[in-house]
């Protein structure tokens, strides 16, 4: 006879717990469980204003393999101005240094090297300026403005492990010209500009990087039936149209393989919103449409990882009692509430997932107080063996590659260093292989 498995919380040290299962019978809804359990870990809580911020100013945006995390604060005496955070176990919560003249900041992505991507409002050369996308590099500080003079904006939105950045620059519209904001794709000191103009639209823009350079995006022009997502690979652009009656679709993560996720927007019945499909694009198919946890009617995916698990949430709620705006994790294509992962239902409604890395981690905000303090950020991992090393609960192919890709990284950090002696090697290889398929 089987068994099911039932969420059990238990409180660690330090303020994180795990939720582990326990034996019980089997009923309809445990065909729905995660193959493992998650802890969950502190990421910076929010101290009142003036030492340095408000409760609620605290707003995580990207994070990288290692749990660190970026994002920005807003200003305690002008609550317009934001500044760029930086966050890790380590340092705590630290604020991002800016150039003399600079007056808005934000902080949208982090890589495992440190190299931290997003915008500043402020001066350059003594030209004062709107938004421009800027990099924190090596001790340096870095600028991509606009396609031209006249243009006020541009913004970074993620960065990969190669120093390969992406985001959006606005083109010469200023003066009668096309298109109107071009992605681009920056990579030491050199721009690529993604040109929108030739496949019928005005506008794009990069949102995701994976770590072998595959980009992914969105055009659009003046209407709505003229969005699309993109897989940019190597030079060749290409649109990834919406779901079948779909209307448009846009795309907001990518992983090594060249899935792409997003969202479809799909025309609703009279009287009716319009609504969203949580769609994803795989290389050599068509867009495929991921399922909604029971009684919801729209959706949305956000990220990606390397071992296809997807980060998203859900809204319309068709009954009573259902989270207006729930946040998912969908593992091996089964959509789980964060709430419901980390054993506490009733952070489903007030919880938000930010992020999603290659250990299987999600960043996270809000959520019943026993997980966090009002505003504050923590994070959720899987609690399989340490060789599995994507956190897909699983411990196989994926993982090995993982290891094998590092082999011989000299890194205190390194993603296969099972052993923590500093080194991948073959001491760590065979940790691996002898928790072959154990999840």
């Amino acid at each position: 006879m089987r068994t099911a498995r039932h969420p059990l919380l238990l409180i660690l040290s330090g303020g994180a717990f795990v939720v582990g299962m326990t034996a019980g019978a089997l009923n309809a809804d445990d065909m729905a469980l995660p193959p493992c359990s998650f802890i969950v870990r502190p990421a910076g809580a929010p101290a009142t204003c003036g030492f340095p911020f408000p409760p609620e100013a605290l707003r995580p945006v990207g994070m990288n393999s290692m749990g660190e995390w970026v994002g920005y604060r807003y200003l305690c005496d002008d609550p317009t101005v934001k500044i760029a955070l930086r966050w890790s176990a380590e340092a705590g919560l630290q604020s991002m240094p800016l150039p003399p003249g600079s007056w808005n900041s934000f902080a949208a992505g982090i890589n495992d090297r440190g190299t931290i991507v997003g915008f500043r409002e402020g001066t350059t050369n003594g030209i004062k300026h709107g938004q421009w996308a800027c990099i924190w590099m090596g001790g340096q500080f870095i600028e991509i403005p606009p396609a031209d003079n006249c243009s006020a904006w541009s913004g970074a939105n993620a960065v990969n492990n190669a120093d390969v950045v992406v985001g959006w620059r606005d083109g010469p519209s200023c003066k009668g010209g096309s298109p109107s904001r071009y992605a681009f794709i920056w990579q030491a000191g050199q721009v690529t500009d993604i040109d929108p103009t030739p496949f019928g639209t005005s506008s794009a823009q990069a949102i995701g990087v994976s770590e072998n350079g595959i980009v992914a995006g969105y055009i659009g022009g003046a209407t709505l039936a003229s969005g699309r997502a993109f897989r940019w690979t190597n030079g060749v652009m290409e649109i990834l149209q919406p779901l079948a009656g779909g209307l448009n679709s846009t795309a907001f993560g990518v992983n090594n393989s060249g899935t792409v996720v997003g969202r479809t927007y799909t025309p609703a019945s009279p009287g009716e919103l319009l609504r969203l499909v949580p769609t994803i694009w795989r290389v050599g198919s068509g867009p495929e449409s991921l399922a909604l946890l029971p009684g919801y009617r729209s959706g949305a995916c956000i990220r990606v990882n390397n071992a296809n698990t997807v980060l998203g949430w859900m809204s319309q709620p068709q009954q009573a009692g259902l989270a207006h705006n729930p946040y998912v994790l969908w593992i091996d294509g089964v959509p789980h509430a964060l709430g419901d992962l980390v054993g506490i239902p009733a952070a489903i409604e007030s919880t938000t997932g930010i992020d999603l890395n290659d250990r299987g981690t999600a960043l996270c905000v809000g959520g019943d107080t026993l997980i966090s303090p009002p505003g504050g950020a923590w994070l959720m991992s899987p609690t399989s063996a340490a060789a599995d090393l994507n956190g897909d609960c699983r411990i196989d192919g994926a993982d090995l590659s993982l290891l094998l890709g590092n082999w011989g990284l000299a890194n205190a950090n390194a993603q296969g260093d099972l052993n923590h002696d500093g080194r991948v090697d073959g001491v760590d290889l065979g940790l691996l292989l002898g928790s072959w398929s154990v999840g």
